[in-house]
């Protein structure tokens, strides 16, 4: 069985950094949507660099994605 994958926002701030380092002990893989390239948060499969405010690589983020968790900040 695959593990289910989840697109993260806010992968950096309080809560995100804690379900990034959470989440895969529990057997899920995280892919992280970062708005500036940056280090991929230990713990994340994946990342993909874009801005939920301006949603134009969005198909990218959620690509095989099973489920959302948003913690970003807006």
């Amino acid at each position: 069985m695959t593990a289910k994958l989840i697109a993260l926002t806010g992968a950096t701030g309080f809560i995100g950094r804690h379900l990034v380092g959470e989440l895969p002990r529990h057997g899920f893989r995280i892919r992280v949507l970062l708005r500036r390239p940056a280090e991929v948060p230990p713990g994340a499969s994946g990342a993909v660099i874009g801005d939920i405010a301006k949603p134009r690589n969005m198909a990218d983020a959620l690509r095989g994605v099973d489920a959302v968790i948003h913690s970003a900040g807006i």
